[in-house]
């Protein structure tokens, strides 16, 4: 009896030897691959802050070129503004040179040339 005692002793140490040593490699494997989901989760933080900064960057370069585009804008306004300014000042000017010529009946040469000057000046801007 003495002997199934220490058999079954033997074998009860046996299957906890087992249990023991799956449980040290489950423990084992758990720890291998926390590693490497810690070196993932690390390489990933990594990809998402290069991945901030370079949004950051567009941001700022869209930011910049829609002020560019404003500044674009608000100049060929200006612009516009004075080329029509301009137009209206010829079409005076044209105005008043056609009213000279019809008080001289004989103008001088010059003043011609002026007028038909003028005359195509406004043609071509309008």
């Amino acid at each position: 009896m003495m002997q199934e005692d220490l058999t079954m002793t033997r074998s009860e140490a046996q299957k906890w030897w087992e249990v023991t040593n799956k449980r040290s490699a489950s423990l084992s494997e758990f720890r291998e691959k926390e590693k490497k989901g810690l070196a993932q989760i690390g390489r990933l933080c990594e990809e998402r802050d290069r991945a901030i900064d370079k949004a950051n960057e567009l941001q700022a370069l869209i930011s910049f070129y829609k002020e560019k585009a404003q500044e674009a804008q608000s100049n060929c306004d200006n612009m516009s503004q004075a080329v029509h300014q301009q137009a209206e000042a010829l079409a005076r000017h044209v105005g008043e040179a056609e009213e000279e010529w019809n008080r001289h009946i004989d103008p001088p040469l010059v003043f011609f040339r002026l007028f038909c000057f003028c005359q195509n000046m406004l043609r071509s801007i309008g």
